[in-house]
C-alpha cells in the first residue's frame, strides 16, 4: 500500500478484504457443513477468479423459471472434477459456480452474494455473470473494436471482430470504461495512457482553501475562507472538491463551481452563485486555474519521484512484480496530471489572448 502512493485504492482493498471475510462469514453459516472448511484465502481466490474472469450474460437469476435446473437445459453443464475440499462442495451448493451475483467494477454488497449463497433471486438483470474457459484468456485494451457478448438464440457467447485481423496479430477485447485502480484491483495490471482513468483529488479543500486564505490575507483571511466554504456546503457542493475526480481532460463542473465560490471575488460571491456555476470573469478563472495546477505540482510530489524514473525502474528485472506495478500506477497518475497542468495552461493563454476565459477545461 505504501508503494503504490495512492490513499483511495488502498482504502477500496481493504473495504474488498472487509466484505470478503464477512461473504466467509455468510457462506460458513448458510453453506451447509462443507462451508466449516472454506479458508479465507480459498475464498478470496473464488472471489477474485470470478471478478476478474467472469463476462455478463441474459441470465438473470432474478427471473422468473431462472433455477439450476433450467439453466443448466439452455447448456447442459459439463460434469464437475471429483470434489478435493469442502470448499469445492460448498461452493458448488451455494449455486456461485454457475451464477455468481456481482457487478462491475462496483464489488458486490454482502446482501447480494449473501442471496447467491442462499439461493434467493437477486432482482437485478445486471447481476448475471458466466464464466467463459478461453474467451476469457483476451487481453485488454481500451477502445477495442472486438466484442464478446451473449447471443441468447445461439445460446453461446460470441466473440465478434470488429475489424480485420491480420495473420498473428493479437485480439483484444474491452473490459469495459474502466480507469487504473479498478484495473489493477480487479484484474492486477495498469494500462498506459488509459483514456478512461482518473485521479481522486485527496486533500483538494485544503488546498484549495489554503490558496483562498492567501488571496484575502488583506480582506478576513480565515473568516472568510469559513463563511465561503460554509456557501459551499449550503449548495451541496462540499463533495465535489472532496471527491473531485481529476482526468486529464479536465474536472467535473461541480468543482469548477466550488473552486469560483472559494476564489471569487467578493462581488461575485454575494451576488447570484448560480451564475458561478460557469465562468464570470477571467481573472477568478485565472485563480482557479492555478489553485488546480498548484494542486497537481504537489499531489505529483507526494507521489515521489520523477515519472520517467518509475517507468525504468518497473521495466527493471530486478524490480518485484508487486513494486512494478506499483510504479506503473504512480507514473500514469503522474502522468494525468501533468496533462492536466499543460490543459491548464494552454486554456489560460488562449483566453488572455482573447481577454476573456474560453473554456473551465470540463469533463465532457
Amino acid at each position: 500500500f505504501g508503494e503504490l502512493r495512492s490513499p483511495p485504492l488502498a482504502a477500496a482493498v481493504r473495504e474488498q478484504r472487509d466484505s470478503i471475510r464477512r461473504l466467509l462469514e455468510a457462506l460458513r453459516a448458510g453453506g451447509g457443513a462443507d462451508a466449516g472448511s472454506v479458508t479465507l484465502e480459498e475464498l478470496s481466490w473464488a472471489q477474485q477468479l470470478v471478478l476478474s474472469r467472469a463476462f455478463a450474460s441474459d441470465i438473470n437469476k432474478g427471473e422468473r423459471g431462472a433455477t439450476s435446473g433450467a439453466m443448466g437445459s439452455r447448456a447442459p453443464l459439463p460434469p464437475p472434477p471429483p470434489p478435493k475440499s469442502g470448499f469445492q462442495k460448498a461452493w458448488e451448493r451455494s449455486e456461485l459456480s454457475t451464477v455468481v451475483a456481482t457487478r462491475m467494477p462496483k464489488l458486490p454488497s454482502l446482501d447480494d452474494l449473501k442471496g447467491a449463497i442462499g439461493g434467493e433471486p437477486v432482482n437485478d438483470p445486471s447481476f448475471a455473470m458466466a464464466l467463459m474457459p478461453m474467451l476469457d484468456s483476451f487481453n485488454h485494451k481500451s477502445g477495442a473494436v472486438n466484442g464478446c457478448s451473449f447471443d441468447p438464440e445461439a445460446n453461446a457467447f460470441v466473440l465478434t471482430a470488429g475489424a480485420p485481423l491480420r495473420r498473428g496479430e493479437e485480439a483484444y477485447i474491452s473490459y469495459g470504461d474502466k480507469g487504473n485502480d479498478a484495473l489493477l484491483q480487479l484484474f492486477g495490471f495498469v494500462e498506459a495512457s488509459n483514456p478512461h482513468d482518473s485521479f481522486l483529488a485527496v486533500g483538494l479543500p485544503e488546498h484549495v482553501a489554503a490558496v483562498a486564505r492567501d488571496s484575502f490575507r488583506g480582506g478576513g483571511g480565515e473568516a472568510e475562507v469559513t463563511r465561503r466554504v460554509g456557501l459551499i456546503d449550503s449548495l451541496g457542493l462540499g463533495p465535489s472538491l472532496a471527491s473531485a475526480e481529476l482526468t486529464a481532460r479536465g474536472a467535473p463542473q461541480g468543482t469548477w463551481h466550488a473552486l469560483r465560490l472559494l476564489l471569487g471575488s467578493v462581488e461575485e460571491v454575494s451576488g447570484d452563485l448560480a451564475r458561478l456555476r460557469g465562468a464570470v470573469s477571467l481573472e477568478t478563472e485565472a485563480r482557479c486555474w492555478a489553485a488546480l495546477r498548484s494542486y497537481c505540482k504537489a499531489a505529483r510530489a507526494a507521489m515521489g519521484g520523477a515519472r520517467k524514473a518509475d517507468l525504468a525502474e518497473a521495466r527493471s528485472t530486478a524490480c518485484p512484480p508487486r513494486r512494478a506495478l506499483a510504479l506503473q500506477l504512480r507514473a500514469e497518475k503522474k502522468r494525468l496530471l501533468s496533462e492536466l497542468e499543460a490543459a491548464l495552461v494552454a486554456v489560460e493563454s488562449r483566453s488572455r489572448k482573447a481577454g476573456k476565459p474560453l473554456s473551465t477545461v470540463a469533463m465532457p
